[in-house]
């Protein structure tokens, strides 16, 4: 079923996918279709781990694989640079290099969201692991 404020690409996915929506675990929305899946991940009680940690195993996945993977944000500083510091930290990273080559790559404003950056630093890891634990059982 259409919502109204959906856009062009997501009623197409959905149609690609026989009108299934498909649901990241506490996202929003997520409409995975043949080259590109669009997530929305904050929202307006803040932003959705497992939602951000199922886009970076996605991307991660393609890009183990061999495949080309654009990350982006509207301004591809803050939330591309979380997901892409998420998949360097699934290729074994540590999370401060992982922000530095992001911060040189791309620019010194890169994830200069505090509480992105401590995250990455503090929390992710750890949650990685027990997503991981959790895969695995």
């Amino acid at each position: 079923m259409a919502d109204d404020d959906d856009t062009e690409l997501e009623r197409e996915c959905r149609n690609q996918l026989g009108g299934v929506r498909a649901q990241g675990s506490g996202s929003p929305c997520c409409y995975p279709c043949c080259d590109e899946a669009r997530l929305v991940f904050i929202g307006r009680r803040g932003w959705h781990v497992d939602a951000v940690i199922d886009a970076a195993e996605w991307a991660h996945g393609l890009w183990r694989r061999g495949q080309r993977v654009l990350i982006r944000c509207q301004a591809g500083l803050n939330r591309s640079g979380l997901v892409t510091a998420l998949v360097l930290l699934l290729d074994g990273w540590d999370p401060a290099d992982a922000i530095e080559e992001i911060r040189t790559r791309r620019s010194p404003w890169a994830l200069c969201n505090q509480q992105f950056a401590d995250w990455l630093l503090d929390e992710a890891p750890s949650a990685l692991a027990a997503r991981q634990q959790h895969l695995a059982a």
